[in-house]
């Protein structure tokens, strides 16, 4: 049994993506246990609650034992405000653990990683149940959970040290007390819905910032 907690270091879900994603988990993956944190509902403004609240619920997630994954719910914007306090507090639950999420909840993964605490996983959020496409990114995850590596990117080695963001959260990690060191990585990087001037400005701004890649 894979024990999964679900929190939101960034902005909510509704209870119709919690129902959705129990509803994919009851009928399809009977070894994966989720269980999701009250705070992933609550609503301070833009964020799931204010920078306290998120914190002290990532943390709830990530230092108890019981839980084998944290998966972050969304994205949006929040999680760099408390990653660093975030990684202060992790105990040693919480640096056996696997932390699953992208697009803003990226700086998180990266804080994780350049900290040493247990494995970031690019990957897809809760949020995504609700529609056919979204279902099946968030079954590449829960069978990636469960073993299957099928959903990997296909071109890694399996040797070569990588990591994936978001183009936008990479962009503005570079140059942060939250940027792991990349060095000898493949670095993978996506991204929709951006003009393709302001792409190649965020490529241009990492081409003098980041450290000789593999």
């Amino acid at each position: 049994m894979t024990n999964i907690a679900i929190c939101a270091p960034a902005t909510p879900i509704t209870h119709e993506h919690r129902d959705a994603l129990l509803a994919l988990v009851a009928a399809e993956y009977p070894s994966h246990r989720v269980t999701f944190h009250d705070q992933s509902f609550e609503r301070a403004g833009h964020f799931a609650g204010d920078d306290l609240r998120r914190l002290t619920a990532l943390l709830e997630c990530a230092n108890d034992p019981a839980f084998d994954v944290v998966w972050f719910a969304k994205g949006g914007y929040g999680s760099n405000r408390i990653a660093e306090a975030a990684v202060a507090q992790m105990n040693a639950s919480a640096r056996a653990k696997t932390y699953v999420g992208f697009s803003d909840c990226g700086y998180l993964l990266a804080a994780l990683y350049r900290a040493g605490i247990g494995q970031s996983v690019h990957g897809s959020m809760p949020v995504s149940a609700r529609s056919e496409g979204g279902r099946a990114a968030i079954r590449r995850v829960l069978d990636w959970l469960g073993g299957d590596t099928s959903g990997i990117e296909p071109s890694l080695d399996g040797t070569t040290p990588a990591a994936a963001f978001n183009l936008i959260t990479l962009a503005m990690l570079a140059g942060t007390p939250l940027m792991p060191d990349l060095t000898g990585h493949v670095v993978m990087v996506e991204e929709v819905s951006e003009h393709l001037y302001a792409i190649d400005r965020m490529f241009f701004h990492l081409a003098g910032t980041l450290p000789r890649l593999a």
